[in-house]
């Protein structure tokens, strides 16, 4: 095997793993019956995690693929209703009109859902999916993305400190990075910099004035503002660091929600 396939594969199982460690339990494992359902499936019965192989039915699939996924030990089930009565009540979908897809395919069986999806099979899959890898979280009729691996390593290690799971979910509060949330934390930071009054006191180790340095400013159309490298090799973690706590700490006193 060549080293750089076996390093995404190590890579692969090491994600599952988190995952594993951080959510507990067992997690549903989305399969289709193609390729990537195929090579997913198998990372999980590497990694050795607790998952539910589930294939959803959509009452036209070719027998083949049925087969298939019976051979795989995965789980079949049946939608409430049938692709023909779908259509008898609304018409035929189509790529503007896929009700199908959310009736068939996309409703929700567990909360945690493994999936498998190359970038490689569209633009928009490639600019939406970043390694090591992103996930969706289902929650009150939305999805939201986020990436999971620095949260679930943070996780992983307070779980390791002896800490219990709903504490765990109290103390690790993900932040967005968008302009939408970002802009009144840099809006704070950019005032305490310019500041005369010297509200941000660094201290003598060089390392957060250099990150400052490293920062620039990215608007929008709405004149919401966002931190990001002033290049492709700068390092703004520190900064980025402090504007989040920041905004747990509005957070914390009430001050947003």
């Amino acid at each position: 095997m060549r080293p750089e396939l076996q390093k995404k594969i190590d890579q692969s199982i090491r994600i599952l793993r988190m995952m594993s460690n951080a959510y507990g339990g067992v997690m549903e494992l989305g399969y289709s019956g193609g390729k990537d359902s195929d090579v997913i499936l198998q990372l999980a019965r590497e990694a050795g995690i607790p998952i539910r192989p589930i294939y959803k039915c959509t009452t036209i699939d070719p027998p083949g693929t049925i087969k298939h996924a019976q051979e795989m030990g995965v789980e079949i089930i049946r939608p409430k209703q049938t692709f023909a009565q779908l259509v008898a009540k609304k018409g035929m979908p189509n790529r503007q009109r896929r009700f199908c897809c959310d009736v068939l395919k996309e409703y929700k069986i567990m909360d945690k859902v493994i999936i498998g999806v190359r970038r490689e099979e569209s633009a928009k899959r490639a600019e939406r999916y970043k390694e090591p890898t992103a996930c969706r979280v289902y929650g009150e009729g939305c999805e939201t993305e986020q990436s999971i691996q620095p949260i679930n390593n943070l996780k992983a290690w307070l779980q390791r400190l002896g800490i219990d799971a709903a504490t765990i979910q109290s103390m690790v509060v993900p932040v967005i990075q968008s302009s939408m949330t970002q802009n009144p934390r840099v809006l704070e930071l950019e005032d305490m910099i310019k500041s005369n009054e010297q509200l941000l006191l660094f201290s003598e180790s060089p390392l957060l004035p250099w990150a400052v340095g490293n920062c620039a400013v990215e608007a929008n159309n709405s004149d919401l503002r966002r931190l990001i490298k002033s290049g492709p090799h700068a390092k703004i973690d520190p900064v980025a660091g402090l504007e989040n706590a920041i905004y747990c700490f509005d957070l914390s006193e009430g001050r947003i929600q």
